[in-house]
């Protein structure tokens, strides 16, 4: 009997010493569905170059300002359809709200907002309660399953090039696409881990480049049944071409050197662990080129001529209900 409550003794001991070594159960960076689960998101994604050359040496001094770019609000409802053996999920898309800004050189060439009253006639009106389908991977990356009924609504002219473009898979994949999560289950949410890749520059920047992008889990705080991650994402240029990168010399070419330039390409996620879900998902980068010259015999005290061109891109995810 005695030999008996020994062994009790020592088997509880180490249970509990595999306890406390963290042993047991780890949480993953991972999306987690539950089937016929709704929750409605609204992405931003912004695409924006400006240009702005100031010369003081002129009288009266000159100034030149022009702004192109898209901005795109989105807001839908994802219902879990069906989650595969292998964690991913398939999702029926609705949108329900879309905000839609073009401009080129200061002129406005698109703008509409489901929001606005005027703006509810309008054929583009038409893509609100448009559904598609897709697939999510637990590691966040997105495959189109159906959206053609929704890129062939019934938009005439312009809108509707435009509405055509808002349903194309690559589109829709920039949309849905989260790409800050580990694609191996060795990951897991832990303080101080971080993983890093290396990615294409997203599409208009002056001069095209790849990326390395790294990913540092910065906390994992609440209650274990409810815990949350925060990521951080800093980004550097690499010497390492992406695999996704095009390969194309557009951009500034050797003008790139002419140039002063700066970029900061950043970004950060918040995860709910348990769900799955995403509460916040950013990346953004701002790059900037600046040139700066004293044009030949002129004023000397009135400081250079200066051309500023600037390249913002960011995309923003953000749960609502």
């Amino acid at each position: 009997m005695y030999r008996r409550s020994r062994l009790c003794s020592m088997l509880i001991a180490m249970c509990l010493l595999i306890s406390l070594a963290g042993c047991g159960p780890k949480s993953k960076l991972a999306l987690n569905f539950t089937p016929a689960d709704v929750v409605t998101y609204k992405v931003s994604m912004q695409t924006i170059k400006d240009f702005r050359f100031e010369q003081p040496s002129l009288t009266p001094p000159k100034i030149k300002e022009e702004q192109s770019g898209t901005t795109i609000d989105v807001a839908f409802e994802q219902k879990i359809e069906e989650v595969q053996s292998d964690g991913s999920a398939v999702a029926a898309i609705t949108l329900k709200d879309v905000a839609y800004l073009v401009k080129d050189k200061n002129d406005v060439k698109f703008d509409f907002d489901s929001a606005r009253e005027a703006d509810k006639s309008r054929g583009f009106a038409k893509v609100i309660g448009q559904s598609y389908k897709i697939r999510i991977a637990p590691d966040g990356k997105v495959e189109v399953i159906d959206a053609k009924d929704a890129a062939n609504v019934d938009v005439p002219g312009y809108e509707g090039r435009v509405a055509k473009a808002l349903f194309s898979d690559e589109r829709i994949r920039e949309r849905h696409e989260v790409l800050a999560l580990p694609g191996s289950e060795k990951n897991v949410a832990k303080r101080g881990a971080s993983w890093s890749t290396v990615v294409a520059s997203p599409p208009g920047l002056l001069a095209p480049k790849s990326f390395r992008k790294t990913y540092t889990v910065a906390k994992v705080e609440g209650p274990k049944t409810a815990k949350v991650a925060t990521l951080a994402m800093n980004a550097e240029e690499s010497a390492e071409q992406a695999e996704n990168a095009s390969g194309k010399t557009a951009g500034m070419g050797l003008f790139a050197n002419m140039f002063d330039t700066k970029e900061n390409y950043t970004g950060k996620m918040v995860l709910e662990l348990a769900t799955g879900r995403i509460r916040n998902y950013e990346e953004k980068l701002v790059a900037t080129y600046l040139a700066a010259e004293n044009p030949q015999g002129g004023p000397s005290d009135k400081g250079p001529d200066t051309l500023m061109m600037r390249f913002t891109y960011s995309v923003v995810t953000e749960l609502v209900d």
